[in-house]
């Protein structure tokens, strides 16, 4: 579940491919009242250039990661 005012920012998210930015990691809600995350991404904070949508954090983490040259 995700937690409001959780951190988007992660220590392990390279920087962003095209313009250099940081990136956050990103979940997507499913729209109930507990607030089960349904899926994440990650954008850059600047050129805001995205993943897809991922099931996992670590997913949308590597997905991310791997476009870094």
């Amino acid at each position: 579940n995700f937690n409001k005012g959780e951190n988007f920012k992660m220590d392990n998210l390279k920087s962003c491919p095209f313009c250099g930015g940081e990136a956050s990691l990103i979940p997507i809600l499913d729209g109930s009242k507990d607030g089960t995350v349904k899926c994440y991404f990650v954008i850059c904070d600047d050129c805001y250039s995205q993943t897809n949508d991922f099931s996992t954090k670590k997913e949308a983490t590597d997905a991310w990661n791997k476009r870094v040259k």
